[in-house]
């Protein structure tokens, strides 16, 4: 019960941060977003095992008149994890890539204590500077066990 609650609870943080960041800032702005097929491994600081995932991400790039929003957020499954991250930025101007920092949540399905979180490096590809092409996540360091905030 409590395992899937805290597994909702995640996915909901997710659904809702997702809402958050593809919804359109006040003023004028151009809004360019692609889907992509994603993949990840890693390894667990809680149990050493490598954990595989494969999905979805989104990837949105979106240009006002003063600043450039990059957002990069990915939902995945494998392995007895579920996977999800979210990563935005601001830049002062146009770019053939982005990078910034990120946050992967891996909750494991099976033993929630070995869920964990991780700080990611995202870099955002993009052509012409607005158009996303591509991310890929590196993972910065791991930390064992998750703080959730309900």
């Amino acid at each position: 019960m409590v395992k899937t609650l805290i597994r909702y609870a995640v996915l909901f943080a997710a659904v809702i941060g997702l809402a958050v960041a593809f919804a359109p800032s006040a003023g004028a702005s151009t809004i360019h977003t692609i889907a992509i097929r994603t993949s990840f491994s890693t390894v667990s600081p809680c149990n050493g095992q490598t954990v595989n995932t494969t999905g979805i991400g989104l990837v949105s790039i979106e240009i006002n008149a003063s600043e450039v929003r990059v957002v990069a957020s990915d939902g995945e499954s494998g392995g007895g994890y579920d996977f999800s991250e979210f990563s935005e930025d601001y830049f002062d101007g146009l770019s053939s890539s982005y990078t910034f920092p990120g946050t992967v949540v891996e909750f494991n399905l099976h033993a929630p204590a070995d869920s964990f979180y991780e700080s990611v490096s995202v870099n955002v590809s993009a052509r012409d500077g607005d158009v996303p092409t591509g991310f890929h996540s590196a993972v910065l360091s791991a930390t064992c066990g998750l703080e959730l905030d309900f």
